[in-house]
């Protein structure tokens, strides 16, 4: 495990590597070879249930919160088309710990989530879906879902095998026993 932004830039530095997962996007998509998709949900921004004063009513309305994402994540920019600004409301750190970690003890406002995996990222401190509550949708149209990425020069008869079993996972139950693992 490795901060986003080291791991990102190795996997496409570093020959033979991988990253698991990264949501895949026009950009990203001449850099690697692909695997999946492995999963792809709606991301939305929580905030604690105890903040009851904090009211969004469309996704303008999310900009005069403060949030923190992972620095680097490809969440960063799509935040930043919707209003929010480093300095100002944005807070880009390390890892997905701090700034959990900082949602938890209100220093920070939102936080961005899909209904696949919040209830993983909120296990590790004590908390649980019952501790938040769903606000908005963030539209994220320029994301293809979540893969896995090879470095260009992992062989081509990998990434083929790989896909195979995927698509055998996938017809087996969708994914539904690595799904479950992030339904606590």
């Amino acid at each position: 495990m490795l901060p986003w932004k080291r791991a990102y830039s190795l996997v496409q530095k570093k020959e033979h590597s991988g990253i698991i997962s990264i949501a895949k996007t026009a950009e990203r998509a001449p850099i690697f070879n692909w695997v999946g998709p492995l999963a792809s949900s709606q991301t939305f921004f929580y905030k604690l249930k105890k903040n009851t004063n904090l009211k969004m009513n469309n996704l303008n309305d999310a900009k005069q919160f403060s949030l923190a994402i992972v620095r680097g994540d490809i969440y960063e920019s799509i935040v930043k088309k919707v209003g929010f600004e480093s300095g100002k409301n944005l807070l880009a750190i390390g890892d997905e710990m701090q700034y959990m970690h900082l949602f938890l003890n209100s220093k920070i406002d939102l936080i961005l989530g899909s209904e696949y995996t919040i209830g993983y990222q909120l296990s590790p401190f004590g908390y649980s879906e019952d501790d938040i509550v769903k606000l908005q949708e963030l539209p994220i149209p320029e994301i293809a879902g979540n893969y896995i990425a090879f470095n260009k020069s992992v062989p081509k008869y990998i990434v083929e095998r790989f896909n195979k079993e995927y698509v055998k996972l996938k017809i087996k139950d969708n994914f539904a026993a690595y799904k479950s693992r992030y339904k606590l």
